[in-house]
């Protein structure tokens, strides 16, 4: 490929053309794996063996045997020539004139024939690792390679300086930095150090210059990531020269003197006015992208890191809106679950799952029909973040690596700015997805509630048809034989009273009884419902708690007392949360005492709460992060609070139902009852002694006392023998306490105290005393 541009003038009737070279640079670069040091993967054209050349045939004396083959023939331009001929397949060299020159694609055909060389080159170069490799073979094939990126890159420079203003000064200025970058690299592997530390401090001048005249923030951010390959090599070339200096920022400004700018690229004199002058002109579009934290501001500078900050402020908008909406107003799914399914050919189900679609509709739509829905907001949003957040931890690693190679002061200053905006933007992806699994959480409890409303409704409607359907006359036959003689002997009244056969008792009691059946038997059924849904409540919480706890870990939290002491009242909110669901179901399983020591567990928690919300003021802007908002009237406290209430109610209630005690070994049979356990154990250990204790403490302050009670003497009863208890049930002494009162101390002594009074008044006369010796 080869370039005129002698004795022509550039076209007059092209526009301007867009040559952003940094741009398309990075992007190839991170596609085709040389972020990575893929060198290989970076050369296409020889991976998918596209090249131009084509082997020649074997010859006639060639044995094609696998123990003995010869060596290969070096194809030389004549041979390959003199092998095509007649084949129509005549090499004729390719040539670019100003006149080809209509768009930017031929500049983009030298600009990545300069990368190829480049990468052959630098994969050649890092192969010096290797036990077996020769360094000096290497090294001169490298340089080879090097030479033919740099004499393409002359070739497009001067295309592009024949082009003149049809290109923009700051794409002109943008190439003058890459060509100085493929020079310095160049000498490096040459091993000139003092034309190696000239070229790379003119470059980071140009790329400074670049950077603050950028018209947008990823410009800017773009310009400044190419600078870490200018510093690493100006440091070794430093050391090399015996210098102590290790700040490029110095070494640039002592090195980068107007001679010398000059020498390196021509016109830098006259470029970098023009550059500041078309920046003055137009000006930035947009402000530096910043991160805010408290009183922190966090810049960011890194190209990749600032394109997935910016779809996180898209997205974040989105969501936003979003949760502003009503329910009504948010957009509605694109597929139905209950519609009718489509039927569809084999092909059509094929083209269907590649994401295609019959007639002309785009891939991206077909692909959206192909699914049964489109994303939640707070799916997007977490994708958004986790994205952004493998970014700064990629930028994070790739700075300490630096760092530990050469122990420079941007590094440094650097790597504060990456690990403060990793940690802000895990801060904020934990904090996301817990406001996404307390709105599913609070999703199945709705669900729950109008599923037992409607089983309600439907239970009284039964009542109400059969109430209505069961007459008198229909069940008492006794009152149809009275209708009957009624009817007959109509005029002639009588006295007799209708016969008592107890017919209607009978069908009353019979009703009574299936009507209590059915009672129970829905009770039961709102029980299991009930049961059914805290196992997936108790995995969100749970989830949510472990998001808590990642949180309050990170040195961002950390460094705030009152955020800390905030982060920390929403652990213990959830945790007791967390266990009043789990005493609820605790309870329904007939495991009253493992339900009360759960229940004593959240209250704890829950003063534990308060606690720590007096400590959190001041932090009032991260407490609308995610839900629940203490600090903003404790409402959500005050639920908890009352549910607490409920659930100490319902349990305590279930405590004069002997029958109703279950055994952990039952509970354990069922999956979900292992979910239920499990995370239980999480938080409390089911001693036999405090299970005891709390039963004992709930029926002392629940249940009236033996002293209060009122006992008939004649319809006393004796009592049961003992049973055998469980290692979860509890005893015959504490059912009996639960059914007639706990014994308590401080009544035997007033009984005591009564009987001693009651003898002192029977002996208030020595005549008195004297009948009764007698």
């Amino acid at each position: 490929m080869e370039v005129e541009v002698e004795g022509q003038s550039a076209p007059s009737d092209v526009a301007a053309i867009s040559f952003p070279v940094l741009q398309l640079i990075s992007e190839a670069r991170n596609e085709h794996g040389m972020r990575q040091q893929d060198w290989k993967r970076y050369r296409i054209r020889a991976n998918l063996h596209l090249t131009h050349g084509q082997d020649l045939p074997p010859s006639k004396g060639t044995r094609s045997n696998t123990r003995q083959r010869k060596r290969r023939v070096h194809i030389t331009p004549e041979m390959q020539s003199k092998a095509n001929k007649g084949k129509h397949q005549e090499f004729v060299p390719k040539t670019i004139k100003l006149g080809h020159v209509k768009d930017a694609r031929p500049l983009e055909l030298l600009l990545f024939e300069t990368e190829h060389a480049w990468a052959s080159a630098e994969e050649i170069w890092s192969q010096q690792g290797q036990p077996t490799s020769a360094h000096s073979v290497l090294r001169k094939r490298s340089l080879t390679r090097g030479r033919r990126a740099v004499q393409i890159a002359k070739q497009l420079k001067n295309l592009v300086d024949s082009l003149g203003e049809i290109i923009d000064v700051s794409a002109r200025a943008q190439y003058d930095a890459y060509f100085g970058m493929l020079s310095s690299a160049i000498c490096f592997i040459k091993g000139d150090w003092d034309q190696t530390q000239k070229i790379c401090a003119v470059t980071r001048e140009l790329l400074t210059v670049i950077a603050d005249c950028a018209p947008a923030s990823r410009d800017e951010a773009l310009a400044s990531s190419f600078l870490d390959i200018l510093d690493a090599r100006a440091r070794f070339a430093a050391y090399s020269l015996g210098e102590d200096e290790q700040d490029t920022a110095v070494i640039a400004k002592r090195v980068a003197t107007p001679t010398v700018c000059e020498e390196v690229i021509p016109g830098y004199a006259k470029l970098i006015p023009s550059l500041k002058a078309a920046h003055g002109a137009h000006g930035r579009t947009s402000h530096a992208l910043e991160l805010h934290w408290r009183a922190y501001t966090i810049p960011v500078h890194g190209f990749e890191l600032h394109d997935a900050v910016t779809r996180v402020s898209q997205e974040e908008q989105q969501l936003q809106t979003y949760l502003g909406s009503s329910h009504e107003e948010r957009p509605k799914r694109s597929s139905s679950a209950h519609a009718q399914r489509q039927r569809l050919t084999h092909a059509e189900r094929n083209a269907k799952r590649r994401g295609r679609k019959a007639g002309d509709v785009s891939r991206q739509e077909s692909a959206q029909k192909a699914i049964h829905g489109e994303l939640d907001s707070f799916d997007r949003m977490l994708g958004a973040l986790t994205d952004a957040e493998e970014a700064a931890r990629s930028l994070v690693e790739e700075n300490e690596r630096a760092l530990q190679k050469s122990h420079s002061a941007r590094y440094e200053a650097a790597g504060a700015d990456l690990r403060r905006a990793h940690e802000y933007l895990l801060y904020r992806l934990l904090s996301v997805r817990i406001e996404r699994n307390m709105r599913l959480v609070e999703e199945v409890q709705a669900k729950a509630a109008k599923r037992e409303e409607k089983a309600a409704s439907v239970q009284r409607l039964r009542q109400k048809i059969k109430s209505s359907n069961a007459l008198p006359g229909n069940t008492d036959q006794a009152s149809i034989a009275d209708s009957t003689n009624d009817s007959q002997s109509a005029g002639k009244p009588t006295r007799r009273k209708p016969g008592r056969s107890g017919v209607r008792a009978n069908a009353m009691r019979k009703r009574a009884m299936k009507a209590e059946r059915a009672s129970k038997i829905s009770t039961a059924k709102s029980e299991r419902r009930a049961v059914r849904i805290v196992p997936g409540i108790a995995k969100l919480l749970e989830n949510i708690d472990n998001s808590i706890m990642a949180i309050g870990s990170l040195e961002l939290i950390e460094g705030e007392p009152d955020v800390s002491s905030l982060i920390e009242a929403k652990q213990f909110f959830y945790s007791a949360m967390l266990l009043t669901h789990l005493a609820r179901a605790f309870s329904l399983h007939g495991l009253c005492a493992e339900a009360l020591l759960l229940h004593q567990r959240a209250e704890l928690y829950v003063r534990q709460t308060s606690q720590a919300l007096e400590l959190a003021e001041g932090a009032e802007d991260q407490d609308t992060q995610f839900a629940p908002k203490l600090l903003q009237g404790n409402d959500a406290l005050s639920e908890l609070k009352a549910r607490l209430n409920s659930t100490r109610k319902d349990i305590e209630g279930s405590l004069i139902r002997p029958k109703n005690y279950g055994s952990i070994d039952s509970l354990k049979d069922t999956r979900s009852g292992q979910t239920l356990y499990h995370y239980a154990q999480r938080h409390v250990s089911f001693d036999p002694d405090d299970l005891a204790l709390a039963l004992k403490q709930a029926t002392d302050t629940k249940l009236p006392t033996n002293s209060d009670m009122e006992v008939d003497e004649s319809t006393a009863q004796a009592p049961a023998p003992m049973e055998s208890a469980g290692p979860n049930e509890p005893t015959q002494e504490l059912r009996n306490e639960a059914s007639f009162g706990a014994y308590d101390p401080t009544n035997a002594l007033l009984e005591q105290e009564e009987e001693a009074m009651a003898n002192q008044r029977s002996r208030g006369s020595w005549l008195g005393g004297w009948f009764r010796k007698s």
